[in-house]
Protein backbone atom coordinates (compact mmCIF):
# COMPACT_ATOMS: atom_id res chain seq x y z
CA UNK A 1 0.00 0.00 0.00
CA UNK A 2 0.85 3.65 -0.74
CA UNK A 3 2.09 6.01 1.96
CA UNK A 4 1.39 9.23 -0.50
CA UNK A 5 -1.03 12.01 1.09
CA UNK A 6 -2.96 12.24 -2.11
CA UNK A 7 -6.84 11.81 -2.71
CA UNK A 8 -8.78 10.98 -5.93
CA UNK A 9 -9.51 13.76 -8.38
CA UNK A 10 -12.29 12.32 -9.61
CA UNK A 11 -14.26 8.41 -9.28
CA UNK A 12 -12.33 5.78 -11.66
CA UNK A 13 -11.74 2.14 -12.09
CA UNK A 14 -9.06 0.56 -13.02
CA UNK A 15 -9.83 -1.98 -15.62
CA UNK A 16 -6.02 -3.57 -14.80
CA UNK A 17 -6.11 -3.96 -11.36
CA UNK A 18 -10.07 -4.08 -10.99
CA UNK A 19 -9.93 -1.15 -8.06
CA UNK A 20 -12.64 1.30 -7.62
CA UNK A 21 -11.17 4.64 -6.07
CA UNK A 22 -13.96 8.02 -5.01
CA UNK A 23 -13.20 11.21 -5.70
CA UNK A 24 -11.73 12.47 -2.29
CA UNK A 25 -10.31 9.84 -0.27
CA UNK A 26 -6.76 8.80 -0.54
CA UNK A 27 -6.38 5.51 -2.61
CA UNK A 28 -5.24 2.55 -1.35
CA UNK A 29 -3.05 1.13 -3.98
CA UNK A 30 0.59 0.03 -4.52
CA UNK A 31 3.57 3.27 -4.65
CA UNK A 32 3.91 1.77 -8.64
CA UNK A 33 0.01 2.00 -8.91
CA UNK A 34 0.01 5.43 -7.34
CA UNK A 35 2.86 6.91 -9.31
CA UNK A 36 0.86 5.68 -12.36
CA UNK A 37 -2.40 7.81 -11.22
CA UNK A 38 -0.37 10.42 -10.23
CA UNK A 39 0.67 10.94 -13.84
CA UNK A 40 -2.26 10.35 -14.74
CA UNK A 41 -3.52 13.36 -13.25
CA UNK A 42 -6.44 11.16 -11.36
CA UNK A 43 -4.54 11.49 -8.53
CA UNK A 44 -4.06 15.45 -6.72
CA UNK A 45 -1.49 15.98 -3.81
CA UNK A 46 -1.70 17.91 -0.88
CA UNK A 47 -1.20 21.46 -1.72
CA UNK A 48 -1.36 20.91 -5.70
CA UNK A 49 -2.99 23.64 -7.36
CA UNK A 50 -6.26 23.43 -8.62
CA UNK A 51 -5.90 26.06 -10.95
CA UNK A 52 -2.70 25.37 -12.44
CA UNK A 53 -4.19 27.04 -16.00
CA UNK A 54 -3.05 30.45 -15.69
CA UNK A 55 -1.32 31.06 -19.19
CA UNK A 56 -3.43 34.54 -20.61
CA UNK A 57 -5.09 35.15 -17.06
CA UNK A 58 -5.13 38.01 -14.81
CA UNK A 59 -2.17 38.97 -12.74
CA UNK A 60 -2.57 41.11 -9.41
CA UNK A 61 -1.18 44.44 -9.45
Amino acid sequence: MSNKKGVAKQDFNDVGTGKHFEAGKAPNCTAGEYENYRAAGLIEEPGQADNTDTKGGKTAD
